[in-house]
C-alpha cells in the first residue's frame, strides 16, 4: 500500500481560515485528509456537515444553519 503524507502548507491554509473565522468549504478524495479535517473541526467545536459525492470523494463545509449534533437552527 502506498504512503499517503498530508500538505503541510494546505494544513496552515486551513488553521488560518479557522483562525480568522471564514468558511471552509472543501472537495475531498483523500480519506486522510478528510479524517484530519473533520477531527480538527470536532476538536475546535466548529459546527460542519460532510456530504458524501460518490466514488469516495466528499464535501466537507462549515456552512451549515443547523447544529448537526440537536438539529436545531443555529
Amino acid at each position: 500500500m502506498a504512503r499517503s503524507r498530508m500538505n503541510p502548507e494546505w494544513i496552515k491554509m486551513i488553521k488560518e481560515a479557522h483562525r480568522l473565522g471564514e468558511v471552509i468549504d472543501k472537495t475531498i478524495s483523500s480519506n486522510l485528509v478528510a479524517q484530519w479535517l473533520v477531527s480538527f473541526l470536532s476538536e475546535h467545536d466548529v459546527p460542519f456537515k460532510v456530504t458524501n459525492l460518490g466514488a469516495g470523494v466528499k464535501r466537507i463545509t462549515t456552512k451549515v444553519d443547523i447544529c448537526p449534533m440537536c438539529k436545531r437552527k443555529l
